[in-house]
This record gives structure tokens, sequence and C-alpha cells, in this order.
């Protein structure tokens, strides 16, 4: 196989990859805790950061402004955060987790627990340090981060 065919076959494959475990997650969080992945990729980000500004939120997402505005809104509509105006800068909004927020978040615990292993269940150590060395290579190279 050409290196330009193999290329070709990891494009394929990182995308339906993406695909199926994006459409895999968001229906067994939604069943489960009645949120999509990325709605809980949130909560669980500002259950780290709490007083979240709205842009770290979309830095640390990987998300553009108008993705962070709408996913907000609908976490919002769920009463599982709140948002409010920063004390120092009243054009930035902080984002906490109301109490519904932080229940969900406590309760998604085993759930994460388990999709993570659905991520390396089959793979040795050797091959999980191949595969990340490879994810984070990729990220470095598009994002124009720098590892530290």
């Amino acid at each position: 196989m050409h290196n330009w065919q193999l290329g070709q076959d990891l494009y394929r494959l990182l995308n339906r990859a993406q695909h199926e475990a994006r459409k895999h997650l968001d229906a067994l969080f939604y069943a489960q805790l009645g949120v999509t992945s990325i709605q809980l990729a949130a909560l669980l980000y500002i259950a780290d950061h709490p007083n979240c500004l709205l842009g770290d939120l979309s830095d640390g997402l990987s998300l553009n402004n108008p993705a962070i505005t709408g996913l907000i809104g609908r976490i919002e509509k769920k009463s599982l955060i709140c948002k409010q105006r920063s004390p120092h800068d009243g054009r930035a909004t902080l984002v906490n987790l109301t109490a519904a927020g932080r229940n969900l978040v406590d309760r998604s615990a085993d759930l994460v627990a388990q999709t993570n292993r659905l991520f390396i269940e089959g793979f040795s150590p050797a091959e999980l340090a191949i595969v990340e060395r490879y994810f984070e290579t990729l990220i470095v190279r598009f994002s124009g981060e720098q590892n530290d």
C-alpha cells in the first residue's frame, strides 16, 4: 500500500471511528444521564474549573464561540449550569454547575470509567502508548499547540 493510500484509509478510519464512538456515546449517555457526550464533556470541564469563563470552556472542548453558546444554552435549559457576569469584566460570563449538574457529574463517574474501558479493551499498554502518541502528534500538528 502506498503512503497516499494509507493516508486516505487513516482519514476514513478516523472519521468513521469518531462518528461511531460519538453516536454510541450519545445514545448511552442520553439514555442513562439525559445528556449527550459533548454536554457531559462540558459539565465535566466545568466541574474541574469552577467559575469557568466561556472562552476557557471553548478552548478546553476545542469548540468555536457559536458552538459553545448553543451548547451552554441547551445545558442551561436542563438546569445543570448557571451563568453569571464576571465581577471583574462585565463582558465575560462565568459558568458553574447547579446542584443538579453536580449530581449528574457525580452519577456519571462509573459510566465514564466504563466508557474508557471500552476504548482500551483488547489493546496492550504498548499499543495504547503508540495510539496516544499518534493522537498527541496529530493534535500538535493541526492545532499548533506545543507539547511541554
